[in-house]
């Protein structure tokens, strides 16, 4: 499927649009909740807010060069393609959005290991590569993707059913 420009560009600054009204403001003024924007920053420094902000503003910009050329080209908003009359195409693209709700659904429980684990060497089993291969590609990218994220850049992720070993 090919989409025209002018619609991609017109969703991102839907999105950057969202994006800057969530860490400066937040929703309470829609919806009754207590998040009221990212905390305020000490004078002279910056806060939590700047660089989602920042990147929020460029995706706005990046945007509106989109929707500009979209609408000059005059192309057609939507060009479906073959792939969704391929069995084998449209069950990967299942199998992904179901790895990816899956994820959201068990990681607290099963943790971020043992669950990228299992569904990385999921996809790639469906993508037809080696076991031995898809095991030890899934292994490793789930232990260099935890190591980054717990160690380096100091985001916790869930540990779940390892969390007796948690380093």
């Amino acid at each position: 499927m090919r989409v025209n420009d002018a619609v991609t560009g017109f969703l991102l600054l839907l999105f950057s649009i969202l994006v800057m009204v969530h860490v400066s403001i937040g929703w309470s003024w829609l919806v009754e909740t207590e998040f009221s924007g990212f905390p305020r920053a000490v004078p002279g420094k910056p806060g939590p807010a700047l660089f989602p902000f920042i990147l929020g503003f460029l995706f706005a910009i990046c945007a509106l060069i989109l929707i500009v050329r979209g609408l000059k080209s005059k192309a057609a908003w939507v060009i479906l393609s073959e792939w969704p009359r391929s069995p084998a195409k449209v069950f990967n693209w299942v199998a992904i959005l179901a790895v990816v709700i899956s994820y959201q659904f068990l990681d607290e429980w099963i943790g971020f290991l043992p669950l990228a684990v299992v569904l990385l060497f999921f996809l790639m089993k469906i993508l037809q590569v080696r076991t031995v291969t898809a095991l030890l590609a899934s292994a490793g990218t789930s232990l260099f993707i935890h190591t980054l994220f717990v160690k380096i850049l100091l985001v916790p992720l869930p540990w779940g059913l390892l969390d007796s070993i948690a380093w």
